[in-house]
């Protein structure tokens, strides 16, 4: 039954994917709903529109250039140059896009849908966590609580994250796995937790904290004063990123790419304020307001001992995972790309735990006076979120194909045809 209702849905969202899509979550068939996820999303892979100079045209480029040409031995010898750090120059970095680069443009040879591959495989797993986290517990809280933590788990990585292909697959593949082990303790969930660094290299930095945490007993408190410590200790970013660079080739490039220069903060502020975009929430945006609403939260769960005294273990655990990520994150401030990615993953994490706690009524169990208190702490960091929160839709204005709202197959008439949303309002108010 559930298999048909999927067919439906795929039918249907064949002309209007944003219609099936919404039509599934009247459901309580978890199978389903995800199912349509997972629909949906592939669908918007399919829908991506490749500008000549974008970072989507650069990956389906080198499918093309790279990996048509159906050479498995070819193809293994690269793999095994990659797995030793040091992978050639006309192929990727990391195994997960190596392997599907492949499979797309050798195996199936039709390296124009490689988005579509990974739209797929990024919407598996971001199904489900979401399925996980609805089948955990019965909404126990008003909506008008649920809705706001619902957004702010969504608002950092949604399907805005697929055009990047490996970082933000890496981090919903880690989310998944160390929430569905710690919900079923399943070994399996073990052995996925060790599978982002496959898929970015970037997580043999980036999901230290989550393994350490997850698989060791730290205290909440060794864990919060990690979190402050980061704000006053500085690393010898030198030293390390020397040490680094005489890895192998491959961190050595790796390093220089992440690496920001002190010396060069100045000229590069200069640039970076030449170049912006003068609009106010793109500003705010910029300077990393979204992230002391996250601070907040933090600061106000530990204050409040609503995170030792309050959360059952899951949340806990999750909830530490995300401010051990984010003082890490602190810690790499000079390793600019593992710094605002690390950010990124321990802002899931935190707001992660917090919604499962919301969802089953926990605000509810805590005496009057904390109530009070989270209620207008809540209040503050939404209040510090609604710029970032408008940024991330205008952004997902810009990149949702106006075909989503129906009939996505005419994408494949010519990119001319393909527009954005924010295009397509534009185009007919006169814009």
């Amino acid at each position: 039954m559930t298999a048909q209702k999927i067919s439906y849905n795929f039918l249907l969202a064949l002309f209007s994917p944003l219609l099936a899509f919404f039509l599934s979550w009247r459901t309580k068939d978890y199978a389903y709903l995800r199912g349509s996820i997972i629909i949906f999303i592939t669908i918007y892979g399919f829908t991506i529109n490749v500008n000549e100079g974008s970072d989507a045209s650069r990956h389906v480029g080198r499918v093309f250039e790279n990996y048509t040409h159906g050479n498995l031995g070819l193809w293994l010898s690269q793999l095994w140059d990659i797995l030793r750090f040091s992978p050639q120059r006309e192929t990727n970095d990391d195994v997960y896009i190596h392997f599907l680069s492949f499979l797309v443009g050798s195996v199936f040879g039709i390296p124009q849908y490689f988005y579509v591959f990974v739209s797929f495989v990024y919407a598996y797993f971001f199904s489900g966590t979401i399925i996980r986290l609805l089948k955990l517990s019965k909404r126990n809280e008003k909506w008008i609580l649920v809705i706001p933590f619902t957004v702010l788990l969504l608002i950092w990585v949604h399907i805005d994250g697929i055009g990047t292909v490996r970082t933000w697959t890496g981090m919903w593949v880690l989310v998944y796995a160390a929430f569905s082990y710690l919900d079923t303790k399943k070994v399996k969930y073990l052995f996925l937790l060790f599978v982002p660094p496959f898929i970015h290299i970037g997580y043999f930095a980036m999901a230290i904290p989550t393994w350490i945490i997850l698989l060791f007993p730290i205290r909440p408190l060794f864990v919060f004063i990690f979190y402050c410590s980061s704000f006053v200790i500085s690393l010898d970013s030198l030293a390390i990123i020397e040490r680094l660079s005489k890895t192998n080739e491959l961190a050595e490039s790796k390093a220089g790419s992440y690496y920001r220069d002190p010396e060069d903060e100045e000229r590069a502020a200069r640039q970076q304020e030449y170049l912006a975009d003068k609009t106010w929430y793109k500003q705010l945006q910029k300077g990393g307001i979204q992230r002391y609403a996250v601070h907040t939260l933090i600061i106000l769960f530990f204050i409040t001992r609503v995170s030792s005294n309050y959360f059952s273990n899951l949340e806990k655990k999750l909830f530490l995972i995300g401010v051990g990520t984010i003082g890490f994150a602190e810690y790499m401030s000079f390793l600019f790309a593992v710094h605002n990615r690390s950010y990124t993953i321990g802002s899931v994490f935190v707001s992660l735990a917090i919604l499962i706690f919301i969802r089953r009524g926990g605000l509810q169990t805590l005496g009057k006076k904390i109530q009070s208190i989270h209620k207008i702490g809540y209040l503050f960091a939404f209040g510090l979120l609604m710029p970032f929160l408008v940024y991330k839709l205008s952004k997902l204005f810009y990149t949702l194909s106006i075909f989503m709202v129906s009939l996505p197959i005419l994408t494949q008439f010519g990119d001319d045809l393909n527009v954005s949303i924010r295009e397509f309002l534009g185009w007919i108010i006169g814009k």
